[in-house]
């Protein structure tokens, strides 16, 4: 299982952890099948959600206690996207610049111009709606992410998409919308040949993990933040049982080739 430990204080502050799924057909699976990610339908009771994450309390450890949080198992083999019904009745869907200002106000922007900037260098957005209204988001990208508040950047290889800046407006919060709008952008992406799938959250944004679980991702790898306040240098440490070549993979996109060797010491 992964160990959902956070790092110690002599590691680093932990600030944040990158999560991954790998896309593919799962072993006795028809081949073509796709996720049932249509827009929102009755379904009888239980059929088409993901199991509910329970609430674990293992050796009495105090942080997966806090979180509440299922031990992932490190499915990083190729898995199909998993269906997941909201409790609400809710439709999803791609979205593109002709709902650039619904957007922004969902985003609390001041304008459209960040929106329309996101759209014209090739990223992707997925919404959900209730009776019309745009109530979560999602954004996509392909190629290179600024993560702002790490003064990083995530950078991708074919075949790769990393989801970001998501959000469910506060009054639809707390009724599965996001893990919903997860597994409908993973089907969407499984089906443009999408193989690997990348995510991150901030330590404490504990709401967004359990999304991440229902929706079938594994916490890969922490990010740490050594130094002190006139010099702090971002480093990664990967989660026990993932498979080194992640971590790796990981390294690389955020550091690049110049920087990769020194940071192989966690």
């Amino acid at each position: 299982m992964t160990d959902m430990t956070p790092p110690s204080e002599a590691e680093g502050q932990h600030i944040g952890t990158f999560w991954v799924l790998n896309l593919g057909q799962e072993q006795g699976t028809e081949p073509g099948r796709e996720a049932d990610t249509d827009p929102y339908r009755p379904t009888e009771p239980g059929r088409g959600q993901a199991p509910p994450v329970p609430y674990t309390k293992h050796d009495s450890d105090p942080y997966r206690v806090r979180a509440g949080l299922a031990p992932a198992l490190v499915p990083l083999v190729p898995r199909t996207p998993v269906s997941i019904v909201p409790r609400i009745p809710a439709t999803f869907m791609r979205v593109g610049p002709e709902v650039a200002q619904e957007l922004a106000q969902a985003m609390e922007l001041e304008d459209a111009a960040v929106v329309l900037q996101r759209f014209a260098r090739g990223c992707q957005c997925y919404a959900g709606r209730i009776d019309g209204g745009l109530v979560t988001y999602g954004w996509v990208t392909f190629d290179e992410e600024s993560i702002g508040e790490l003064g990083l950047s995530f950078r991708l290889q074919p075949g790769e998409a990393y989801i970001w800046d998501c959000a469910t407006l506060p009054a639809f919060r707390g009724q599965r919308l996001y893990p919903a709008l997860l597994a409908y952008m993973l089907g969407a992406l499984y089906r443009a040949g999408m193989h690997r799938i990348w995510i991150g959250a901030d330590e404490d944004n504990l709401p967004s993990q359990r999304g991440f679980i229902l929706a079938g991702f594994t916490p890969v790898v922490d990010i740490l933040m050594t130094g002190d306040a006139t010099m702090r240098k971002p480093r990664v440490r990967g989660r026990p049982g993932v498979p080194e070549e992640i971590i790796d993979d990981v390294r690389q996109a955020i550091f690049g080739k110049r920087d990769h060797q020194s940071q192989s010491s966690l």
